[in-house]
């Protein structure tokens, strides 16, 4: 990228997200059981990442992974970052190899 990534913010809090299934439960179909309600009541994320605003150019080299705070939205390092701020693609998976994610982090099989 010819500009500089841009440095995110931390955002506030947005307050739970609401179940449109009523008060009882809703019945979760991936994992074949009700909805507790720890999960209705969690939070929505404060911060998201916008890759036309804040994709750009780091102090990452090649082979270095992509900022797991970017894909968050609330990396506040911008271009001082030591990894990538950009999409990835085929080639950063190829470059990590298989034993880590696209964030550096260990893969377990």
């Amino acid at each position: 990228s010819s500009r500089p990534a841009r440095k995110q913010g931390r955002g506030g809090a947005k307050g739970p997200v609401v179940d449109p299934g009523g008060s009882d439960g809703s019945f979760n179909i991936w994992y074949g059981k009700r909805t507790s309600r720890d999960e209705k009541e969690a939070k929505a994320a404060s911060t998201r990442c916008k890759p036309r605003l804040d994709c750009g150019y780091t102090r990452a080299r090649k082979g270095e992974a992509i900022c797991v705070f970017f894909a968050q939205g609330r990396c506040t390092n911008g271009p001082e970052c030591d990894y990538h701020h950009r999409l990835p693609d085929e080639e950063d998976e190829k470059l990590l190899g298989p034993a880590v994610d696209i964030f550096g982090r260990d893969r377990f099989a």
